[in-house]
């Protein structure tokens, strides 16, 4: 079995495309660093209080005689104006120049980390569609079950090793271009409706707890695809439109029953429920997870190649 799951592992890094993959996204992220400013450690309390200024500047001169989008535009200035304040008051900077707020920041590169995961895991079935590698393994005395599962092991190492790839380059960047800057590790979120102190190591763990059963969900629900379609180009497409419209489904389910019973809800979700404690949503990414490697393998079992070459 571990050989079989290391041979899987060694066929994705077998070509150059792989190696361009991770570096292309290493290299986005150093492009993404520079949206941030280097603020000094001296300034970081400075800046803070000059941004409060300057957002209620923006807050007072809101004419309210107005639309809802004015009204939502209050709202938002408002939310800053009292997060803003909130940071001031219990001296915490209300942008962090430091490595672990840029790691923080990685998040918003979500659609980038997720379809740059499948794309690598594309090549694990585009070799074996292209070269018949389970036609051949199938001939030898490996056993149905056991090729199965260390492919679905395999998907499940290569996927975790990419997101820790991701966030080891993004803490690597964020250290050159920002470094430690006083190693200032609190930050402020809003939890519940009010506003909290959390320290941001513990809010970056949780990121990526979350983006690695996201990323599952969508990998296991990508070898389904190839399962059904034995095609790894139109897996990737409908796994990639899954991810690109997840948000929309979700805004179009209204029944509170189905937004906690399918995975849509839950996969739109982030490391704040954790924080709030809403564990809910994990159950629901990791039963979908189980469900669609255990169709992949019944499917495989009874209707897919073991009739043909066995």
């Amino acid at each position: 079995m571990l050989k079989l799951i290391n041979f899987e592992i060694k066929k994705v890094f077998s070509g150059k495309i792989s190696y361009i993959i991770l570096i292309l996204i290493a290299v986005l992220i150093g492009l993404y660093s520079l949206i941030f400013e280097k603020i000094s450690y001296e300034k970081l309390y400075d800046y803070s209080v000059g941004l409060l200024a300057e957002t209620k500047n923006a807050q007072n001169g809101i004419d309210l005689n107005s639309t809802s989008d004015t009204i939502e535009i209050q709202n938002l200035i408002d939310t800053s104006v009292n997060k803003i304040a909130f940071c001031v008051e219990n001296n915490i900077p209300v942008n962090l120049s430091n490595v672990w707020f840029f790691m923080e920041k990685i998040n918003m590169l979500y659609l980038v980390i997720i379809i740059g995961v499948l794309l690598l895991l594309s090549r694990l079935y585009y070799i074996e569609l292209r070269d018949e590698t389970l036609t051949r393994l199938f001939f030898s005395k490996c056993g149905f079950l056991k090729i199965l599962i260390s492919k679905i092991i395999a998907t499940f190492i290569i996927s975790i090793g990419s997101v820790f790839f991701i966030y080891f380059c993004s803490f690597m960047l964020g250290l050159l271009r920002f470094g430690f800057n006083g190693n200032v590790l609190k930050t402020v979120v809003e939890l519940n409706g009010q506003f909290e102190i959390v320290n941001i190591i513990r809010i970056i763990i949780y990121q990526i707890l979350v983006i690695l059963l996201q990323i599952n969900l969508y990998a296991s629900f990508f070898v389904l695809l190839i399962t059904i379609t034995k095609s790894d180009k139109l897996s990737l497409i409908l796994i990639a439109l899954w991810v690109f419209f997840n948000n929309n489904i979700s805004l179009m389910l209204n029944n509170k029953y189905l937004e906690k019973l399918l995975p849509f809800k839950a996969l739109s979700l982030g490391y704040k429920e954790l924080l709030e404690k809403e564990t809910s949503f994990i159950v629901v990414m990791l039963v979908f997870t189980i469900m669609f490697y255990i169709l992949s393998i019944i499917l495989n079992y009874y209707f897919g190649n073991k009739k043909k070459y066995l």
